[in-house]
């Protein structure tokens, strides 16, 4: 999956009358990922193109397979009603971009992504641990307010800049 890159372009509006100069002043496409960020797990990357190709429903199917929520209905349909809930707020599902991962642990990482939907975006956190071989998710977090779900340093560039995860 490729490197996402956030172009930072200041712009500086200048009002005369009753019409507007635009003067672009800079741009720079500075990346804002660490350069050594662990990959994606395929379990998180699958659930998410099930999510776009199919919907919620699916998403949840590959997400949950193997995790402790897998077996518990009442979480799997807390998570399943709160995301068709967002769904008929945001619409449908048109793209994602992964914001940031996070090694916790050799066996356990936190991605940050943000979904695209018509009419606006929803942040998650997914929990990705490996107990063997294989990835489980055995935790997901979402909100359509970014700061409820990613960490500040994280919003405000800060991990990226300085290179940690």
């Amino acid at each position: 999956m490729p490197r996402h890159h956030r172009p930072k372009l200041l712009v500086v509006v200048l009002m005369k009358s009753k019409s507007f100069t635009l003067a672009l002043i800079g741009l720079s496409l500075a990346p804002t990922y660490a350069q050594d960020a662990p990959p994606v797990p395929n379990i998180l990357v699958m659930g998410l193109i099930a999510y776009e190709k199919s919907g919620g429903s699916e998403a949840m199917a590959v997400w949950l397979n193997g995790s402790p929520l897998e077996t518990d209905t009442t979480t799997r349909t807390t998570v399943v009603g709160g995301i068709a809930q967002i769904e008929s707020l945001y619409g449908k599902m048109i793209g994602f971009e992964t914001i940031h991962t996070v090694t916790v642990a050799p066996s356990m990482l936190r991605t940050y992504v943000m979904l695209k939907f018509e009419r606006g975006p929803v942040f998650f956190a997914f929990d990705c641990y490996k107990a063997k071989s294989n990835w489980t998710i055995p935790q997901i977090n979402f909100n359509a307010r970014a700061d409820t779900v990613v960490p500040a340093a994280i919003l405000s560039g800060e991990l990226a800049r300085n290179g940690t995860k």
